[in-house]
């Protein structure tokens, strides 16, 4: 909840608010993408629901813990960090990954 009370001072967006809330949930729980489209297909109308998933999936880091390399990737970030989130994200997708 705090990394959607963060992103609710930038927008009121109801995919991001809710991306916001959901977005560890494809890497640290069994449920999948499939199981997390039906869910929220079942709460939002069809548009809030892709978008929302569409979001989750951007804000889903690549390595989950059983796919984690041994070795760190070649590419580095701005200030020299290693970037293992290879993944491209939207606007709102930034929103949340800064403040997760």
């Amino acid at each position: 909840m705090r990394v959607m009370r963060i992103c609710e001072k930038y927008t009121q967006s109801i995919p991001v608010l809710a991306a916001a809330i959901l977005h560890d949930v494809l890497e640290d729980t069994p449920v999948t993408k499939a199981d997390l489209s039906a869910f929220l297909e079942g709460i939002m109308d069809a548009r809030d629901a892709q978008r929302t998933l569409q979001l989750v999936v951007e804000l889903t880091d690549i390595y989950t813990k059983p796919n984690y390399p041994t070795e760190p990737p070649q590419a580095e970030g701005r200030r020299g960090e290693t970037n293992w989130n290879k993944q491209p994200g939207c606007p709102n997708h930034q929103i949340c990954r800064y403040t997760g």
